[in-house]
């Protein structure tokens, strides 16, 4: 999640800048035109050149206030849904009826649900400390490998 978030700010920030120089380019190559043509005198057309030039400044602001605004309420929007779904899992993980790990590649214990607690008579603080062979019998720990490794086979190098 990381990398497609950094991707994100990234793109965004790529098309507010491409947004403002193309803008900027137009502006400043169309409008010189069509002013000289205009005013065909060069004093009126400098003097015009000016207030030219802060319109585009007031224009561009005005645009990139609202580009950047967009960005942030869409930021905010994604956290919210993210944590509102995390509080979702995290309220299944805790509600479980059977014991629930997230275990690391070595089957060391990251997490824990109140089930395990109960079960295994441990608080999570120490199970977070323990490995799930910590907690299960010798004999069982080849049937635990191959269990992890028949689940995680199917993800491959993903995990």
């Amino acid at each position: 999640m990381p990398a497609l978030k950094k991707y994100k700010i990234a793109s965004s920030a790529v098309k507010i800048s491409l947004i403002y120089l193309l803008l900027g380019i137009l502006w400043i190559t169309v409008s010189d035109k069509i002013l000289f043509n205009l005013t065909g005198n060069q004093e009126f057309f400098q003097n015009l050149s000016v207030y030219k030039g802060w319109s585009f400044i007031i224009v561009t602001a005005l645009i990139l206030y609202l580009l950047i605004k967009r960005s942030e309420n869409l930021r905010r929007k994604l956290e919210f849904d993210l944590a509102k779904s995390n509080q979702h899992w995290q309220n299944i993980f805790d509600s479980a009826n059977d014991p629930v790990f997230i275990l690391s590649k070595n089957f060391r214990i990251i997490e824990a649900n109140s089930k395990a607690e109960e079960l295994y008579g441990y608080t999570i603080d120490e199970l977070k400390n323990m490995s799930l062979k910590d907690i299960r019998s010798p004999e069982s720990h080849h049937l635990i490998k191959q269990q992890l490794e028949g689940a995680l086979a199917p993800l491959g190098n993903q995990v």
